[in-house]
């Protein structure tokens, strides 16, 4: 069934800063053509410490794998400005899968937002290990030349962002996304220190006032870390 509600966001998010209390320049996109698949490790939930009980609707990571999409569980689809349209769903029968059964469906429709700067988030709110270099998913393209970003919140509730692809140039092929911590920017404060862990809360679609305001679909699949 295709996510829609916003509601479904602010319940995802609400215990998010509760639990972080207590608690660039290399971005881009590889075919997915030669060499080995990528090697994917089961995620593991972290046991919280009995006085700090981690919320239930924040995974803590510290395998690999933060999604494959296999549930959609834990995912929220929201917009920027409420006029966009779209919904966040699981792929069915052949429609395309990168590892597993299943990968996630990110429709949008930025018609209802022309000459301003649109969004269609797939949200969450999975807190990260301390460390880690990069993050990848895989993405199928639409070919529509959108701006692909993701977006992080640090332990004291300051937002940072980094781009997985400047435009999706591919279509109808997988390409691997990537982009590293130290690329990542203050949202609204350039230079920023971060204050790990960090937590990952949208992966999104975003059209400048100037692009093309269109609708269309892309595909996600095994995000890791590493």
């Amino acid at each position: 069934m295709p996510i829609t509600a916003n509601s479904r966001l602010r319940a995802l998010l609400r215990p998010l800063s509760a639990v972080l209390l207590v608690a660039a320049l290399a971005s881009g996109c590889r075919d997915d053509n030669g060499g080995d698949p990528p090697v994917i490790v089961p995620a593991r939930e972290v046991e919280p410490a009995e006085e700090t009980p981690l919320a239930p609707e924040v995974t803590a990571y510290t395998d690999r794998v933060i999604s494959d999409f296999e549930e959609m569980d834990g995912w929220a689809f929201t917009t920027y400005p409420e006029t966009v349209d779209g919904y966040l769903t699981q792929s069915f029968g052949d429609e395309p899968v990168h590892e597993g059964q299943f990968s996630a469906k990110l429709v949008y429709d930025f018609a209802g937002a022309r000459d301003e700067t649109a969004a269609a988030y797939a949200a969450t709110a999975s807190l990260l290990p301390l460390s880690w270099d990069e993050l990848s998913i895989w993405v199928y393209g639409d070919g529509s030349g959108h701006w692909l970003r993701a977006e992080f919140v640090d332990s004291a509730g300051v937002k940072f962002v980094g781009d997985l692809a400047r435009g999706i140039d591919w279509r109808g092929s997988w390409k691997e996304c990537r982009l590293t911590q130290d690329s990542l920017v203050a949202l609204r404060e350039d230079g920023q220190r971060r204050h790990p862990p960090l937590a990952l809360t949208r992966i999104y679609l975003v059209v400048l006032p100037d692009g093309a305001h269109d609708a269309g679909e892309v595909y996600l699949d095994t995000m890791t870390l590493q």
